[in-house]
């Protein structure tokens, strides 16, 4: 989104909740949500992060990072382990929450219940993210990653302008392109979409070369 006609997190917000709520309504869409970086797709945000309270030797450890909409973790299969999903409640003005994958949970945590414990990231690791919950593990480079650790947030807590909209629908989902278009530029006209695909295609490109 043009960083000169959205200047404000809020109006990121409005963007999005108003466009997701269109594309809800389209003709064979169960349900709709977003994500920072889709997974199998190559791309992958990484950030580096320190556990509240714990003494930090070294390094810090890096994880993959999204940020996601509603109903996430339901549209794309990933399984909740432990603890909650994120809701309603976690919104903007919410203490800030996150959830981490397995593999993060028993490698820095060592078998303690990382529900309720905190994680510390952006400049100078000043946010503080309260872990509610715990899922499964995605591959996020390709289909061979093995062991890489996972930390999502709620999009509103931190809201950007680059966001990807995932539909689950019913039928064939590329016939949906049209009505997708129409339903972003009923929001903001001005507003384009880029790289449209099916998660079918995506696991198509990340397995084409092997």
């Amino acid at each position: 989104m043009p960083r000169a006609r959205y200047t404000k997190p809020d109006e990121a917000i409005q963007f999005y909740q108003e466009a997701r709520r269109r594309l809800q309504a389209l003709p064979g869409v169960e349900s709709v949500t977003m994500t920072s970086q889709l997974p199998v797709s190559g791309d992958a945000t990484v950030w580096a992060f320190g556990t509240k309270g714990k003494p930090q030797t070294g390094s810090l450890p890096s994880a993959e990072y999204y940020l996601v909409g509603p109903n996430y973790l339901r549209n794309m299969g990933i399984p909740l382990l432990a603890g909650r999903d994120f809701t309603e409640q976690d919104a903007a003005s919410a203490p800030h929450v996150c959830l981490i994958n397995d593999f993060l949970a028993r490698t820095v945590f060592h078998g303690q219940n990382p529900i309720g414990q905190h994680i510390q990231t952006g400049r100078n690791y000043s946010v503080v993210r309260e872990i509610v919950g715990v899922v499964g593990s995605v591959k996020q480079q390709s289909l061979q990653d093995e062991g890489t650790f996972q930390v999502y947030e709620p999009f509103e807590q931190f809201p950007q302008r680059g966001m990807t909209f995932i539909l689950r629908a019913s039928g064939n989902a590329s016939s949906l392109l049209p009505g997708v278009r129409h339903a972003i530029q009923q929001v903001d006209s001005q507003q384009s979409i880029t790289d449209p695909r099916t998660m079918d295609q995506i696991v198509q490109e990340s397995i084409a070369l092997p």
